[in-house]
């Protein structure tokens, strides 16, 4: 997550302290996802397949170009799908470099959890979770807030 939204041009990746000896664990497929408030859909930034200009040195940085440059983000994912060879994924860093974009204060969220046997819930600041078993709306419903900036939400 970024403090201030931006919109994103380009990205910086750089390889792990031991790639020299292990560089299978470059990625050779990944997607970067963006979104501008925790709520929003996560919107495509770049889809990479059979990528292999990542070096086999330790540090190496490569800057990639984003093509689509229109989407504001303050949230990003990053996921690798496949490694040059092996199962292990390492990098050092992943940068962006972007315009600065004025984006509005961000709401709460408000979010439906349905319960099943186990539940496992990150929570988000400011959001209200509306709990349902079976379907029909359960007797708990969830606020939380925080205290300060990037404090633990606290569940009310």
């Amino acid at each position: 997550m970024s403090d201030e939204a931006f919109i994103p041009s380009k990205y910086i990746l750089t390889t792990a302290n031991d790639t020299r000896t292990y560089p299978g664990r470059n990625p050779k497929n990944w997607k970067i996802l963006g979104k501008l408030n925790m709520c929003d859909d996560w919107i495509e930034l770049v889809n990479v397949i059979d990528n292999s200009e990542l070096p086999a040195e330790n540090y190496a940085s490569r800057e990639f170009t984003l093509t689509n440059t229109t989407t504001p983000c303050r949230y990003f994912r990053f996921e690798v799908s496949a490694v040059q060879y092996g199962s292990v994924f390492q990098l050092a860093e992943l940068r962006f470099r972007g315009t600065p974009y004025s984006a509005p204060p961000e709401t709460p969220c408000d979010y439906d959890v349905y319960m099943s046997s186990s539940l496992n819930l990150s929570v988000n600041c400011g959001s209200t979770y509306h709990f349902y078993d079976d379907g029909e709306p359960a007797e708990t419903t969830i606020t939380t807030e925080c205290k300060q900036p990037h404090s633990h939400p606290q569940m009310t």
